[in-house]
């Protein structure tokens, strides 16, 4: 309450306690439904990660604060559900099985995983400092900077400083990220054909998937990926109807009041129908030729960051004056292009049926993600992505595809 009462918005953030609150929703809810699968729900039908990850007694005390307030992830994170922090606690997350079948505890090298993340965390903290105060989001809304320029020049600023303000982002999850592997959390078994160490079991972030993706599922699975397995399984999973829409609403509460944030919903919930679509009903048409493919990506990896930008802006503009001033003076062109493609799109395929694909084409050119078969390995499997039939969120099931060990389930 008392950050609606303060607000005045000038372009920066104010660190105050709402961070360390929602980790502490995040891990609170967890257990909480990790305990239910393991007890109330445990004699019916679930899903691999409510079986693998429920909780059939009651932490203690003492296990139960050291999980909610670890200094790993106590004040920006990443999160981590309660079966991994028991596991990297006493110490069986780092037990492998040899070739001998003998149970083996190694602890993994961390300095090849640690250095490269400190190595990004400077250099977007050198980007924020030196860069980003000369591409200020309010910029966006001045009345000056509308009129002296064009909509394709206010949309290439949005773009940039869009980019530039989700360096702090970067900066904190990356470190994050950093100081649990230097602890040993995050390390998620090894890769068979490798043989090197996985280190993203707490990942909360893929700079170049973020930056550089030719799809938006695979942008948002590589954007604050704790939080988005959060919501997958404690809502997306559980709730009887209209998941999307659901799981949206639940990310907005979760975030704050601010009513940026749920201008923000509404548009990308509709960026989140016709991304599906496309990529299913329109993309198989382009791949058939390398340069095609290619040249496909690059169109759609702009046309997809320049709308998801217009669309994210409230997020960043938080009141609704400034949000809705920063739609309007841009015509709600990302909103209404959306929904047209939505429609079109919809009925091109109602009459004309997209050819089927093979897997190898099911990746993207600039990223090597494909839209409908990226998520993030929450398992410490490489997962298979199974389409849900009446939304656009993935329901994920399990394979060794990838030649990835699962040694923190003896598996």
């Amino acid at each position: 309450i008392s950050r609606q009462i303060q607000f005045d918005f000038d372009g920066g953030y104010r660190m105050d306690v709402s961070g360390p609150m929602m980790m502490l929703v995040q891990k609170l809810t967890s257990v909480a439904f990790n305990y239910k699968d393991g007890n109330i729900h445990k004699d019916r039908r679930r899903t691999d990660y409510q079986r693998d990850y429920a909780v059939e007694e009651l932490p203690s005390i003492l296990e139960y604060f050291g999980y909610t307030f670890y200094c790993q992830s106590v004040l920006c994170g990443p999160s981590s559900f309660y079966r991994d922090y028991r596991r990297f606690i006493d110490g069986s997350l780092f037990i492998r099985v040899d070739r001998a079948g003998n149970r083996v505890y190694e602890f993994p090298p961390v300095a090849k995983a640690v250095v490269p993340k400190l190595t990004t965390v400077l250099v977007c903290i050198v980007v924020s400092l030196t860069v980003r105060p000369m591409y200020p989001i309010s910029r966006n809304i001045d009345d000056d900077f509308i009129r002296d320029n064009n909509l394709f020049v206010r949309a290439m600023y949005s773009n940039f400083s869009l980019m530039l303000s989700r360096m702090r982002y970067y900066v904190a999850w990356v470190l994050g990220d950093a100081v649990g592997n230097m602890a040993g959390l995050g390390f998620n078994g090894y890769n068979m054909r490798t043989k090197k160490p996985k280190w993203d079991l707490v990942e909360s972030v893929n700079f170049f998937n973020v930056e550089f993706s030719t799809s938006y599922k695979s942008l948002v699975d590589c954007w604050n990926i704790q939080t988005a397995v959060w919501l997958r399984r404690v809502c997306y999973e559980r709730v009887p109807f209209s998941p999307v829409m659901m799981t949206y609403m639940l990310s907005a509460a979760w975030h704050g009041f601010f009513p940026g944030y749920y201008v923000c919903v509404v548009g990308a919930a509709l960026l989140t129908v016709a991304g599906r679509l496309i990529h299913r009903n329109v993309r198989p048409y382009f791949i058939k030729s390398t340069r095609v493919h290619r040249c496909y990506d690059v169109v759609t990896w702009f046309v997809q960051i320049t709308c998801l930008n217009n669309i994210v802006m409230p997020f960043e503009l938080l009141s609704w004056n400034h949000s809705i001033k920063f739609l309007s003076v841009n015509y709600y062109f990302a909103h209404i292009n959306v929904s047209i493609a939505i429609v079109a799109v919809s009925a091109w395929s109602w009459v004309y049926p997209p050819p089927k694909t093979s897997r190898s084409h099911r990746t993207g050119a600039l990223t090597g993600e494909g839209g409908d078969h990226h998520t993030p390995a929450v398992h410490g499997h490489t997962p298979e992505v199974q389409q849900h039939p009446n939304n656009n969120f993935d329901l994920v099931t399990h394979s060794h595809e990838d030649g990835d060990t699962n040694d923190r389930f003896g598996r």
